[in-house]
């Protein structure tokens, strides 16, 4: 109760003070015979914010020349604070009637506002700096496209392949991407754009003994190679029926002294007859018989 009696008395005495201030700046404005002088300087009207206390706070100050705009506050709010002079208004006062230092009418925050993503690009993407302190967040991409995977960062981009990208061998038509399409050419023979089996690549598939039904000896697999197809077993050869890289046997016929049965050079016989007048068949060949008819 003592400090409660103490803060009123101050209050008190502040709003004695404020009013002999403001009577002060009265008699500044009149002249002699009690009028308002208009040569008065009004340029500092605006008195004591918020000095009022109880009820009924004198709160001078406010708009105007003359200082006069503030009203008197409660015992809770304090009278409304004068403004600097001119045509400022000033903030309210507190409780116990003192004044805001600065006048500030109450506003908050700094005035600035925050970038939006569609701001910073219609393709931001990932974190950036909102301009007020803070960072936002402008999430991620659309494929193909990705986070700075074009020519700019934090932007949503796609940088497409060059055929030199997709690989030494590259041909045809192929993909670069980033959703569109490149042409990487052809092929230099005997290899083919696919032919070896994979898309979009140059290559040769070799040809084998089997395809070109060969079974012997050295043949060009038509990718600049050969491939060995073997050898024959006797009394085949190579080529020996007459048709290259295939084993084979040429068999022998009957000669003009053969006789009996012989062998074709082939593995088979031959049935070669008998022999004329004063001959006689020996080992498959006809012999004189040395008989003294002959």
């Amino acid at each position: 109760m003592i400090l409660l009696a103490v803060r009123w008395s101050l209050v008190g005495a502040a709003a004695l003070l404020a009013a002999a201030c403001f009577a002060q700046d009265l008699s500044g404005l009149t002249s002699g015979d009690g009028t308002l002088d208009a040569s008065a300087d009004v340029s500092s009207g605006g008195g004591m914010a918020g000095a009022g206390g109880g009820t009924g706070g004198l709160g001078f100050g406010g708009t105007g020349g003359l200082g006069t705009g503030g009203t008197g506050g409660t015992a809770a709010t304090g009278g409304g604070g004068g403004g600097l002079g001119g045509t400022t208004t000033g903030g309210g006062g507190d409780a116990m009637g003192d004044a805001p230092i600065d006048g500030d009418p109450g506003s908050s925050g700094d005035g600035c506002t925050p970038v939006t993503c569609a701001g910073i690009s219609q393709k931001a993407c990932g974190m950036h700096p909102d301009g007020c302190g803070s960072m936002i967040d402008c999430s991620g991409c659309t494929g193909p496209e990705t986070c700075g995977g074009g020519t700019a960062p934090g932007e949503c981009g796609c940088t497409p392949m060059n055929c030199s990208d997709l690989g030494p061998n590259a041909c045809g038509v192929r993909l670069d991407g980033c959703g569109g399409a490149i042409s990487c050419g052809g092929c230099t023979l005997p290899e083919t754009c696919g032919g070896a089996g994979v898309t979009g690549e140059c290559g040769c598939a070799p040809t084998s003994c089997s395809v070109e039904g060969k079974n012997c000896g050295s043949i060009p697999d038509r990718c600049g190679g050969t491939i060995n197809c073997g050898s024959c077993t006797s009394p085949n050869s190579c080529g020996g029926a007459g048709t290259a890289n295939v084993c084979g046997c040429t068999p022998v016929g009957c000669g003009g002294n053969w006789c009996g049965s012989r062998s074709n050079g082939c593995g088979g016989t031959l049935s070669c007859g008998g022999c004329g007048t004063c001959m006689t068949c020996s080992g498959g060949t006809c012999v004189p018989s040395g008989g003294k008819a002959c």
